[in-house]
């Protein structure tokens, strides 16, 4: 990938987050977003946003690390940062979260 891209491409910082952490999936309410119930897998990925940091850097870790060839790094960190996103788990890097006064924050629990 050229280097103007790299260099402007998204930074993402992972949101705070309510978590119900079970054997095997973690169920995550972000403040503002949606829960979500994740594999350990995807519970791994996001950790991996603690930091901010961009798509093409956690693919590229991902070819060292677990040997996936390029394409596949891509389009699979690429399609879980934009889930994350659009559900409030990612926050773009110098975003905040909604403050939890103007949410009914944590949901309600289920009968």
């Amino acid at each position: 990938m050229p280097d103007h891209l790299i260099a402007s491409e998204p930074r993402f910082v992972a949101a705070p987050h309510a978590l119900l952490e079970c054997e095997g999936f973690r169920i995550g309410w972000p403040y503002g977003g949606y829960p979500a119930a994740l594999d350990a897998a995807a519970a791994t990925l996001l950790d991996c946003f603690s930091d901010p940091l961009s798509p093409t850097e956690l693919a590229e870790d991902l070819i060292i690390a677990i040997g996936l060839d390029s394409d596949e790094a891509h389009r699979s960190v690429g399609l879980f940062a934009a889930g994350m996103v659009a559900t409030g788990h990612l926050l773009p890097e110098g975003l905040s979260p909604m403050p939890t006064s103007l949410l009914s924050y944590p949901p309600a629990a289920s009968p």
